[in-house]
């Protein structure tokens, strides 16, 4: 499935003439269950996700990978997680290998404005190994894989604490929950994109990755459906990235360019 998205994607650019490449959307889920979408007959409320998939192609038919770095690394490079270092947390090395070439970089040769807007997980501290040396222009977001969602650290309040929140490299502070914190900086982009050239952004969120955290307002209503279980918390950060994925289809409406891009 990786390798088809990827070779779907670079068919796309290659085919069109300059002035009417697509601007191109990837958004990435984090452990959501497969069956808790509306569209999969789940119950959480997913509209716009639901959209996508009955207005959009669905691949049924496929194998991914169990973990989400993994993941990133098949579906950011079109070559499976062993080649790339990523099959056991970088096997040992600090990153997905540096020989590896990024859907980012190809983007940007073709004449992309390239960004990242939330999780990363494919190389955590070594500069070389973060996102914007390997092909994107911009960069929001998490370097790491867990972070606490409402204090954008790994271990909030114990003494191995490590704040992982950053634009362009630079540390970040800001408050709000993180899903929401994507939204707004991908709507942001969106808004103030110049238009003259296409733009390639990839979406990881977060959600809904452990630790489970979700506003209290969405948890109670999840809580009323399912009980207090994990199930419930899990719904509820589906059911807020859903609605983030809304804003941000609503977005590109807004810019009428909705009909010149692939997501």
């Amino acid at each position: 499935m990786n390798k088809i998205v990827y070779m779907l994607i670079l068919l796309c650019v290659a085919t069109v003439h300059a002035a009417d490449k697509p601007n191109i959307l990837v958004i990435l889920s984090d452990d959501v269950p497969w069956n808790f979408l509306g569209y999969q007959g789940g119950q959480v409320e997913s509209p716009n996700i639901d959209r996508l998939a009955k207005d959009g192609v669905r691949l049924e038919a496929f194998y991914t990978q169990s973990v989400c770095s993994p993941t990133r690394a098949a579906m950011l490079t079109g070559r499976y997680p062993f080649r790339t270092g990523s099959i056991a947390r970088f096997n040992q090395t600090d990153g997905v290998l540096l020989d590896e070439r990024f859907l980012s970089e190809v983007m940007q040769e073709a004449g992309y404005w390239t960004a990242i807007v939330g999780k990363w997980h494919l190389g955590n501290w070594g500069s070389e190994y973060l996102p914007r040396q390997r092909g994107f222009d911009h960069q929001y977001g998490t370097y790491g894989g867990v972070i606490d969602y409402y204090a954008r650290s790994r271990h909030p309040g114990k003494p191995n604490e490590i704040y992982d929140w950053h634009r362009n490299g630079q540390p970040l502070f800001e408050e709000g929950y993180t899903t929401d914190l994507i939204g707004n900086e991908a709507v942001r982009l969106i808004e103030n994109h110049s238009g003259e050239k296409p733009f390639f952004m990839y979406v990881p969120f977060t959600a809904a990755h452990e630790p489970h955290q979700a506003p209290e307002e969405m948890l109670a209503y999840y809580y009323e459906k399912h009980g207090k279980t994990a199930k419930a918390k899990i719904a509820a950060m589906t059911h807020i990235m859903a609605e983030q994925i809304g804003r941000i289809l609503n977005g590109i409406d807004q810019r009428g360019w909705t009909k010149n891009t692939f997501v």
